[in-house]
């Protein structure tokens, strides 16, 4: 192994890395239970009838295991029972969101900074704001996906009676991931540039780094899922949390790991002066 591929491989298994990615993971994991709440409850206020739920049905059949698309609209129709017009439940859970999100951002910033000594860390006030900027892009990000992925294929049956073409809702069907992964690599390469001072070096190769890492991740949780409910209630959902948390590590291993080799081949000294 020559010298350039062994600080590669010290860089990206350092404890810098290692810790930096399970910040990220624990407050990102805690920004998603908040997160939950706020989307179930917007969702139930808006769609917690049987044609919405309907819909919701056949958007999860295709990208989510029987048993974990029964679990989701069971949790609709719950909501819509609990919730009904209480929004300060909703207003609540979309601030302490926002807030865990933007500790999760501060978290990535840090753990770029420590971990890949040419990017520099923001200080102060404006850390915190390019942090809750940040998070606010990517709920926003997140929130368009989903809406996008539920209504789209109601929208893509319209243009098909319109135009004739019967074959637009199959297109949609083949569309749906190729969105996600866009979305996600804009939200990187947005991390990546705005987080520190000074972009990552190479920042559209680190996304699509990054991008390629969490969907194979991602597709490994998708896969437990699937095998999941043949542990039982009790060992399946404890499964699910740690899988969750695996999965959220990864993928944030993933994306600094990403930064670190992308601009690996930087020139000494052309990086941001710490």
């Amino acid at each position: 192994m020559d010298s350039s591929w062994r600080r590669r491989w010290h860089r990206i298994t350092s404890d810098e890395m290692s810790l930096g990615a399970a910040a990220i993971a624990f407050h990102s994991f805690l920004a998603l239970m908040p997160l939950g709440l706020a989307l179930l409850g917007g969702a139930a206020l808006i769609g917690g009838d049987r044609l919405a739920v309907a819909r919701i049905t056949r958007a999860l059949d295709p990208v989510a295991p029987q048993a974990v698309g029964e679990f989701l609209t069971d949790l609709l129709i719950d909501a819509d029972r609990r919730i009904h017009s209480e929004w300060w439940v909703i207003a609540i859970s979309v601030g302490v969101a926002v807030f865990l999100g933007s500790r999760t951002i501060v978290a990535l910033q840090r753990a770029l900074g420590a971990g890949i000594p040419e990017v520099a860390v923001r200080r102060g006030r404006s850390r915190r704001l390019v942090a809750v900027a940040l998070t606010a892009t990517g709920g926003l990000a997140v929130l368009l996906c989903g809406t996008l992925l539920v209504a789209g294929r109601s929208l893509f049956v319209f243009l098909a009676h319109w135009t004739g073409r019967p074959g637009l809702p199959v297109l949609w069907t083949w569309l749906r991931l190729p969105i996600a992964i866009t979305a996600l690599f804009g939200f990187l390469l947005l991390c990546y540039r705005y987080a520190p001072p000074q972009p990552v070096r190479r920042a559209g190769r680190a996304a699509a780094l990054a991008t390629a890492g969490v969907v194979v991740g991602s597709i490994g949780f998708g896969l437990y899922l699937g095998w999941a409910p043949r542990l039982g209630a009790v060992f399946g959902t404890l499964g699910a949390v740690a899988a969750a948390l695996t999965w959220l590590y990864l993928g944030a291993w993933a994306i600094l790991a990403a930064a670190a080799l992308a601009g690996d081949d930087a020139v000494p000294g052309e990086g941001a002066v710490r």
